[in-house]
């Protein structure tokens, strides 16, 4: 009878350890899985929406949500809810306000509580979504979805909060282990961080872009070489040129014969300075023939090993200016050699009256002796 009673615990055992690998292996198939196409993700796919459909898919839960953390303002913003959409309308009757797009503020309580605990259940809707369901909304709610217990899942990474997800479960639903949902929720915070950190270089990129497109200055790239590798829409308007005939053409080919050798000795100040070296002015082609004045500001671009992989330059038509400043010193050159005239007719001891004749200034009939 005893041995009956320890061969019947030992298969009860071993039935259960068998559940419990095969439950592991279906963890890791998960986990695997998620890892993968979160590394297929692409920039049109909408992570919020697949890392609640996934978790909803594996768990079984009523609902799902996502709520992206916005560090300025230190809220928490409902972005998706998955569920079933009868359901979804139905809640937000009862809350009477769509919870979409619905802000709960983060004291700093909260979100110490957040970055240390990765995962938290509570019994309470109201009290897993910091109030942003309100406590007279929380038994419809549960009732209308049959769920009992809660889950948020934080993902954080180096104390630093990228998003939430609120699971709704069922009665008698089992429920994935904590050590899974941290798992999930270090994946997901891993692929939120390289898109915030693409996604702000894309701003960077766009607001660059436009500045470079809409900015009355030239702004072009040079090799290590002179050889221009890119120059903003401005070169055409400026020097008439069509961009695609300018990459790939050394500098020297657009600079006036007399200033070339000044740029080039520019370009060795700026590479051994490490450093701008001011602006310098120098003639250039336009397509028609003639040459524009430029001032230009050139400073170097480094790789990872230090080396100079390109100089960055903005140039500024100053034509104008250098005309201006020609057309002055001609008229003060004009002026002096005019001055000196009158100076010498004036000290002339035979002068008269009608030597003068064509200028403004009165003299006397006749200068005293010196």
């Amino acid at each position: 009878m005893g041995s009956e009673q320890n061969e019947g615990k030992r298969n009860i055992q071993e039935e259960k350890a068998g559940e419990d690998l095969a439950q592991q292996n279906l963890n890791l198939r998960f986990l695997n899985d998620t890892a993968f196409h979160l590394a297929q993700l692409t920039p049109e796919q909408d992570i919020k929406v697949f890392l609640c459909t996934r978790l909803k898919e594996f768990t079984g839960a009523a609902f799902v949500t996502y709520s992206e953390y916005n560090h300025k303002k230190r809220v928490l913003k409902t972005r998706h809810i998955e569920t079933d959409q009868k359901i979804l309308q139905t809640i937000i009757n009862t809350v009477d306000k769509n919870i979409l797009n619905t802000e709960s503020p983060v004291s700093e309580e909260i979100y110490q509580e957040l970055i240390h605990n990765v995962v938290i259940q509570r019994n309470s809707l109201s009290d897993i979504t910091f109030g942003a369901i309100p406590k007279i909304a929380d038994f419809p709610i549960k009732t209308l979805t049959r769920t009992d217990r809660f889950y948020r899942i934080c993902y954080v990474i180096a104390g630093k909060i990228f998003g939430t997800s609120v699971i709704g479960m069922k009665k008698g639903q089992n429920v994935p282990s904590t050590e899974l949902f941290e798992s999930f929720a270090n994946l997901a915070a891993i692929t939120l961080r390289r898109e915030n950190a693409e996604d702000a270089l894309r701003q960077n990129e766009e607001r660059f872009r436009s500045y470079v497109e809409n900015s009355s200055d030239i702004i072009y790239l040079l090799s290590p070489e002179g050889i221009f590798t890119y120059v903003s829409p401005q070169w055409t308007k400026l020097l008439g040129y069509p961009v695609n005939q300018i990459v790939g053409q050394l500098y020297e080919t657009f600079i006036h014969p007399e200033d070339v050798i000044q740029t080039r000795s520019y370009l060795e100040r700026v590479i051994l300075s490490g450093e701008s070296q001011g602006t310098i002015d120098y003639r250039i082609r336009h397509l028609d023939g003639s040459y524009k004045w430029h001032s230009s500001n050139t400073s170097i671009i480094h790789n990872d090993k230090g080396e100079v992989t390109s100089y960055l330059g903005i140039a500024r038509d100053i034509t104008e200016q250098k005309d201006a400043a020609e057309e002055q010193k001609k008229y003060y050159l004009r002026l002096n050699k005019q001055n000196a005239t009158i100076i010498k007719l004036a000290t002339d001891e035979h002068l008269t009256k009608g030597n003068l004749e064509g200028f403004s200034i009165k003299l006397p009939k006749r200068l005293p002796k010196q």
